[in-house]
């Protein structure tokens, strides 16, 4: 632009904030600077993954600070703050692993049981003494 007059310039500004996501596994979406009053959504890509044999992560929510503000795996929200959202998991059984485990030795002593007791029933009875 040349100024060879006098002009007028004003200057429009908007305010953004930060959104900032982070899980200890799984993948998140939604970081980014926003407009403030628009709509940011989050998400992560699962709710549940195995920590051990035993044990599964299950997704709780999002959590700002140390309060969960939404349960769901996907959660919007109007932005008017710079906010930091952490995924926050609890630990829970594996019941399937868990029955398993526990069934099958006691499904293999019940067949055992079934069969020692299915061959005394095929036994003749025992001769009578002779004298």
């Amino acid at each position: 632009m040349i100024v060879n007059e006098p002009k007028r310039i004003v200057a429009h500004w908007d305010t953004e904030h930060e959104v900032t996501v982070s899980s200890e596994t799984g993948s998140v979406a939604g970081s980014g600077w926003y407009k403030a009053g628009e709509t940011a959504t989050v998400s992560i890509s699962l709710t549940q993954t195995g920590k051990d044999f035993f044990t599964n992560y299950v997704f709780e929510g999002w959590r700002i600070d140390e309060n969960i503000v939404s349960t769901s795996p996907t959660y919007s929200f109007v932005v008017d703050k710079p906010v930091k959202l952490v995924a926050s998991w609890r630990m829970e059984t594996n019941l399937a692993m868990v029955g398993l485990i526990t069934g099958v030795p006691l499904i293999v002593v019940l067949l055992a049981l079934l069969m020692i007791r299915k061959r005394r029933a095929i036994l003749p009875p025992p001769l009578p003494p002779t004298t």
